[in-house]
């Protein structure tokens, strides 16, 4: 069974949604993927032994096993710190003043009494 004319016949996957709010979904190409068949067994192996042999090949001195922060990721990652504190800061002056709010609720009772009439 030919797999080209297979997916050749199929539609794109975004033509249904084509006129969806007027835009064009971009079309996703075919997979590239070789199923294994005993016409391309061969094939597949040799293709896998390069691939290994290539990834031996490879000089692993030069790759750190654990990454360093770069310096924008280290900023950031300030700002998240900065940005939460505040945060946090909002959500515990909002919890105390609701606190002193159930404590002095008379008072709080006699000042909308005096400001609606």
């Amino acid at each position: 069974m030919n797999t080209t004319l297979l997916l050749s016949h199929r539609s794109s996957p975004g033509a249904e949604f084509a006129g969806l709010l007027g835009q064009r979904w971009p079309v996703v190409p075919p997979s590239l993927r070789t199923p294994p068949r005993p016409e391309n067994r061969a094939y597949l192996r040799a293709l896998r032994a390069a691939e290994a042999a290539a990834w031996e090949a490879q000089d692993r001195t030069k790759v750190r096993t654990t990454p360093r922060l770069e310096a924008e990721d280290v900023a950031e990652g300030r700002w998240f710190v900065v940005l939460g504190l505040i945060g946090a800061g909002t959500v515990a002056y909002g919890l105390w003043t609701t606190g002193w709010l159930f404590q002095n609720w008379d008072r709080f009772l006699a000042l909308a009494h005096r400001l609606l009439g």
